[in-house]
This record gives structure tokens, sequence and C-alpha cells, in this order.
């Protein structure tokens, strides 16, 4: 591991030449990077170039290595219960996991990612508020992946990883906002992780890929080997042993309702009446469950894949809190400016024996289209 006073080298700003030909001497004689210094330097001195990064990239095979213990490896939790909101923007990590097209069971891709370089959160009170996608958009504005050396699937080459909650929908629909609740959770309306290093599983060749973005901007030799050092401070985290979370209190607690099996009931027969009235095509009523539990989430996550297999699952620690999700549709998604959607709601009737439900399921994954 590259340290210089108990900091990482690829994050000091004061890194000078002899650090930078000890890093590349070091590390490129024993492992492959692809594309090379070399190639990297052709690129940057392109007339015409109009990305202003490259993913670097060294792969191996996964042996023993899997997500989780990938995902407990590299993950830093500080020790210190007074944090600065570096720190803990540095503890913040996530799994994104994409299954096989046609088989939600078989796992084909994996990305496991800690330590984000910036984070950013939108909502009332914080730096920025309102449409998320106004500032997301300013923020990737100069996320430029060199096509030449990109790697598939295209969420390899980095960028943001996080979520909009629901309550965005008012910045799309400003209708909508005169039936927005209050806010009892208090969490961003938004929030995403910028990675410029992350490791990327492929089980269908069982290899495993440490990728780090390299700038093409300034001095390119620099940036080469400090993308080096990134890659190799992660190799050096998982020769370390996995340290598993421990479950603090088995005790199992009741969920508690926030509207209440009335409240619930009162929404459905409005909703009724609205729909008849002809003000809504299709809604989806909803609740909130919440429970006291002493189970770590990234084990609910695990269990959460077991019980409920799907195309998309996803374990992201916020640090103040965590999000963890199964689902088995892409809801959108943007491709060479084109934007493909296929929700699956909707698209087949419920059968009326249990049969006729497993073969319209088997029927739908099959003809469920995501690249």
């Amino acid at each position: 591991m590259f340290f210089l006073e108990q900091t990482p080298i690829w994050r000091r700003s004061d890194t000078n030449s002899r650090s930078i030909c000890k890093i590349l001497r070091r590390c490129t004689t024993t492992h492959h990077y692809a594309p090379t210094l070399d190639e990297v330097q052709q690129l940057a001195a392109k007339a015409d170039r109009t990305a202003n990064l490259v993913a670097i990239c060294c792969e191996s095979d996964a042996g023993d290595e899997t997500p989780t213990t990938a995902f407990l490896k590299i993950r830093r939790r500080s020790n210190s219960s007074e944090t600065t909101n570096k720190e803990k923007d540095d503890n913040l990590a996530f799994i994104f996991e994409l299954s096989e097209k046609n088989n939600p069971i078989v796992l084909r891709h994996s990305i496991v990612s800690a330590e984000p370089w910036k984070v950013m959160r939108t909502g009332p009170g914080l730096e920025h508020h309102g449409d998320p996608l106004v500032h997301l958009e300013r923020e990737l504005a100069n996320h430029k992946v060199a096509s030449e050396y990109r790697l598939e699937p295209e969420v390899l080459n980095g960028a943001a990883f996080g979520y909009i909650s629901y309550d965005c929908i008012r910045y799309f629909e400003p209708r909508v906002d005169q039936y927005a609740q209050p806010d009892t959770l208090q969490l961003p309306e938004s929030m995403f992780m910028f990675v410029n290093s992350f490791i990327a599983f492929d089980h269908a060749t069982q290899k495993m890929r440490i990728v780090a973005l390299c700038s093409l901007e300034g001095d390119v030799v620099k940036n080469y080997a400090l993308s080096v050092a990134r890659i190799e401070e992660l190799r050096s985290r998982l020769a370390q042993p996995a340290v598993q979370f421990v479950d603090a209190d088995p005790t199992r607690h009741e969920g508690v309702s926030n509207v209440g099996k009335e409240g619930y009931e009162g929404m459905v027969r409005k909703l009724r009446e609205r729909i008849i009235d002809g003000d809504f095509i299709q809604v989806v009523p909803s609740q909130r469950i919440a429970r006291k539990i002493g189970v770590h989430p990234f084990n609910v996550y695990q269990q959460l894949r077991k019980l409920n297999p799907s195309r998309y699952t996803f374990y992201v620690d916020c640090d103040d809190f965590q999000l963890v999700g199964s689902s088995p549709e892409m809801l959108v998604q943007v491709y060479n400016r084109e934007v493909t959607t296929h929700p699956i709601a909707g698209t087949r009737r419920r059968g009326k024996t249990p049969e006729e439900d497993d073969a319209l399921m088997t029927e739908l994954l099959g003809t469920t289209y995501i690249s």
C-alpha cells in the first residue's frame, strides 16, 4: 500500500517525480495495466480529443474473492465519534449487482466501491436544492471517458452512483407538490457518490477488474501513476481478511405503519373515487413500515438477495443511513442518447391458477430486455 505519513499517495497534492517513478516501477513490473502509459500519453496528445478521462484497468482471476468479501475489506469506518464532513464521506460505500439478462438468480456483474472523491446531496437546507438532475448534469458535464478504452457494461466507466427520492417528483411534475407529505425522515432528497476507483466482478468469466479513472489533462504521467496507486491500494486492502458485521440484538420487533390500517383503507377508497372521476389512470398507494432491528443493514441486504433474487440488487451505505433494495425491472436507461424504459408492472395479467401464474412469470423472465 502506498502511504506517506498515513495519507494515500494518490490523495496528496505534494507528490514529487521521484515518488511517481517509484510507483510506476513497482507496479507495472508486477501487474498488467490497460491501457498502458504510452497508450494514455498518445490518447492525451490527440488534437481532436474531446474526452478528459480514461479508465485504467487491472484484471485478474477473482479466485475466492466475492463482492461481499471485497466490500467488507475496502470499506472504511472511522473509529472516532467526532468526524468531519470529509471523513463522513470517506465512510460511504456501495455494492451494485446485476444478474443475467433472463435469469435473476444467476449473478453476472457486481460493482463495489468506497470513499467517493465527491458527494452531492440535494434538499432543503443543503448546499444543492431543487431539481437534482440540474445539479447532476452540471457535475457530470466534465466527465467524458475516452471511447477508445471504454469498459462494458457502461456503468464500469465510473460517474455517479446514488438515488433520487420519490419526493423529487415535484420538480418534474409541479402539480403534485400540493400533495406533498411532511418530511419526517429528514434525509437528502437525492444523493450521489462520485467515484474514481472501484472493483468490478464478471461472474460469467470469474474475472475481477480493479478500475481507476485517469485524467488526460495536465501531467499525464503523474495522473497515470496516481491511478495505478489507487488500484494498488485497493489490491492491498483485498489482501487483508474480511471483517463481518455482527448483529447487535436478535430480538424481533413488530413493524409500525405510518398511516395505519384505517388510514390506508381510507386512502384506497379516495383513490378509487378519483379514478372513477377520471383524475387518475393508475395509482400505487403506499405506506412506510418502520421496525426497530438489531441486525446490521448489510446482513439484511445479504438475506434479501437470497429471499428475493432480482435483476438489480444494491446496498448503499450513506453513513447516517443505508439503502437496501432488490428490483426486477429497469425503469430508465440512457445510452448513446437513446432512452430505454421497460417497466414490468401491468404488462401481464394475473393467472387464474398457480400454474398459470408460473407460466406468466417464466414468460416475463424470457422477454425482459435489459442491456
